[in-house]
């Protein structure tokens, strides 16, 4: 029996989804983009923090328009990226907002580096082993595609929770 690629497409479209969601957080309100960047050393102002939203909504555009390999590889390494930036944050300004979706800007956390981590490995798998068309997938699924499509919204809405709202009511563990 091998691998059904079907069954990376739910977790495929949550976290094209995200990224999405961050685009759109962005181009809504950069400030907190700035912040972070201006904190990891990079000088962008809100021309640049809206331009990135603007990539990333972009990006969940195509990965949701015409999901393959590439698309996949290229959500992945956004994904990586977005980890690797999360995790010089942490280190160096773990003050600092994370800039992902605007407001409320909470700060980097070890809860939000794990959502990027499993996002990108599931961008790469998913790359790797392929993910349906969501017209060709729609017909297939039960009751036209929406039970699928509210999963889909429901858990990117807890990705987006477990990323920025989540960090900002747990308590900070203190630097040692």
């Amino acid at each position: 029996m091998g691998f059904d690629a079907t069954a990376l497409a739910g977790p495929y479209f949550v976290v094209a989804a995200l990224v999405g969601v961050g685009g759109v957080a962005k181009l809504r309100r950069p400030e907190a983009a700035v912040g972070s960047l201006a904190a990891a050393g990079i000088p962008a102002g809100r021309a640049i923090a809206r331009l990135g939203g603007l990539a990333e909504l972009g990006l969940a555009a195509v990965c949701f328009i015409v999901p393959g390999p590439l698309t996949a590889g290229l959500l992945a390494g956004a994904y990586a990226t977005f980890a690797l930036f999360l995790w010089r944050l942490l280190r160096t300004a773990p003050e600092a907002p994370c800039g992902c979706f605007g407001e409320p800007a909470s700060q980097p956390s070890g809860l939000h580096l794990v959502v990027n981590v499993v996002a990108a490995t599931v961008a790469g798998a998913a790359g790797a082993t392929g993910v349906p068309s969501l017209p060709g997938m729609v017909g297939s699924l039960p009751g036209a595609g929406i039970p699928f499509f509210v999963a889909v919204a429901g858990s990117t809405y807890a990705a987006y929770l477990a990323s920025s709202v989540l960090p900002l009511v747990l308590p900070r563990e203190e630097p040692q």
